[in-house]
């Protein structure tokens, strides 16, 4: 099996190269390579073939018949282990989580041994509840560069893309799109139905004269947000998949439910969205984009 390009003989390899986002997002490879191993040279003993079994049922969507009990987990043919440093990092994800995701996760802690500390532990618990790549909310914990699919406009999918945890920032790159985030930015990607990037559209926008921005950024509880400043003071605006700025510092915005807010002076703009509507009747926009006075609608 390969990871991060690099050819794993050895589960000392694994545990060396192993990254659990790219894990996550694609667990049916994984659990493919996991199928091709051999398991006499790549593992020490019947305890990591056992905890090794367990992941790929669970990346291959399969019952891992798997059961907690008073600190332990049961790991057939291998009989109960002792999660002892594991469950307290578990225990607060017992409601966001899925016992079957927790069991994973545990299995994986075992696998990995030593090799991880409790906050490398608490950033994968993090990382799964974002859904990985195919969540509406991704995750983000290390710079990321996504494979860029073939320009569509039509049966695409939005996506947040988030940094919650890394104080020095993370930098997310799309084709010639790239973007960097501080803590507790965010960033919408539109992907299509294979899960390749489209394009990343602009989580930031600055008027000509430099009187208003809007930001896209993450509250308390996870959730969107753009932030719009002006001299008059700072404002809010929740469930925002895309803005731009019109010309004459008109803020535009598009709504998750999937309308425009505009002032009724943006002619062209109004011009161009009421066309669409009249095209595509059915349509639900995702996200809408700005450049230079060409508009794109994203829709499904």
């Amino acid at each position: 099996m390969k990871i991060q390009g690099i050819e794993i003989l050895r589960i000392s390899d694994f545990r060396r190269f192993f990254d659990y986002a790219d894990f996550f997002a694609n667990r049916e490879e994984y659990a493919k390579m996991f199928a091709s191993l051999d398991m006499d040279i790549f593992t020490n003993d019947l305890r990591e073939r056992a905890l090794i079994a367990q992941l790929r049922n669970w990346a291959a969507g399969r019952n891992m018949n798997a059961s907690f009990r008073d600190g332990k987990l049961s790991l057939p043919s291998a009989g109960w282990q002792s999660l002892d440093k594991i469950e307290p990092v578990l225990k607060p994800y017992s409601e966001r989580l899925s016992t079957a995701d927790r069991a994973a996760l545990a299995y994986l802690f075992l696998l990995m041994a030593d090799s991880w500390t409790p906050d490398m532990m608490t950033e994968a618990c993090e990382c799964l509840v974002g859904g990985g790549v195919k969540g509406d909310m991704v995750t983000l914990l290390k710079d990321t560069v996504f494979t860029q699919g073939k320009l569509e406009y039509k049966g695409v999918s939005r996506r947040y893309l988030v940094n919650l945890r890394k104080s020095d920032g993370i930098s997310v790159r799309c084709g010639d799109r790239s973007v960097r985030l501080r803590q507790g930015d965010c960033v919408v990607g539109i992907f299509n139905d294979d899960a390749e990037c489209i394009t990343l559209l602009p989580n930031k926008c600055v008027c000509n004269d430099g009187k208003m921005t809007m930001a896209l950024k993450i509250d308390n509880n996870g959730k969107p947000f753009v932030e719009i400043r002006t001299d008059a003071g700072c404002r809010r605006v929740a469930d925002v998949a895309s803005f731009w700025i019109e010309p004459g510092n008109f803020p535009v915005i598009c709504r998750t439910e999937g309308t425009l807010s505009y002032d009724p002076q943006c002619f062209a703009l109004n011009m161009r969205y009421q066309a669409f509507k009249k095209r595509n009747p059915d349509a639900v926009i995702l996200a809408a984009e700005e450049n230079n006075q060409l508009y794109s609608f994203y829709y499904k």
